[in-house]
């Protein structure tokens, strides 16, 4: 029965912990950028949305495909140049056409680079609707960083019972 609670907390409990205090990491530093102010109302609830899913497969599902910082932050990177370049796209087409081409290149670029990590798509297409410039990307850019940072601490000195 012990080994069993030390396993929930080892795997659950104190991932989760690490979960919800990134996100709220994430929250803070969209509220100190005002990237509602700059961006338009809702614009940090995608941005949320996207890293809160990636922030569950960081944490929680460690061992996913997915979950490395490498395809993280190479990820994030491509969906945010393709979302700016996207975002340039909509003073000459339409949102359905630019949606469609952004999440096309996106998709392909991201295999290619072996970076597969689905909440970057979201960020490419936060980016087309809310028109985020080069500052938005520097922004979330920052606020992966953090996450880093939190991950790598996390894997070091709270996960080593994995290794």
């Amino acid at each position: 029965m012990k080994k069993e609670k030390d396993q929930f907390l080892k795997k659950i409990v104190i991932p989760a912990f690490f979960t919800a205090f990134a996100a709220a990491v994430l929250v803070l530093a969209l509220k100190y950028f005002n990237f509602n102010i700059k961006y338009g109302i809702g614009s940090s609830g995608i941005i949320f949305a996207s890293f809160g899913s990636s922030l569950f497969l960081l944490f929680m599902a460690p061992k996913s495909k997915t979950a490395s910082v490498r395809k993280f932050v190479k990820s994030y990177l491509i969906g945010g140049v393709i979302g700016v370049a996207g975002s340039t796209m909509l003073s000459y087409l339409p949102l359905f056409l630019v949606a469609f081409i952004i999440i096309f290149v996106a998709s392909i670029v991201l295999f290619v680079a072996d970076s597969v990590h689905p909440p970057a798509i979201a960020i490419a297409f936060a980016f087309v609707l809310f028109r985020i410039d080069v500052y938005g990307m520097v922004i979330v850019a920052s606020t992966a960083f953090l996450i880093v940072l939190l991950k790598l601490f996390f894997d070091r000195f709270v996960y080593p019972f994995e290794k």
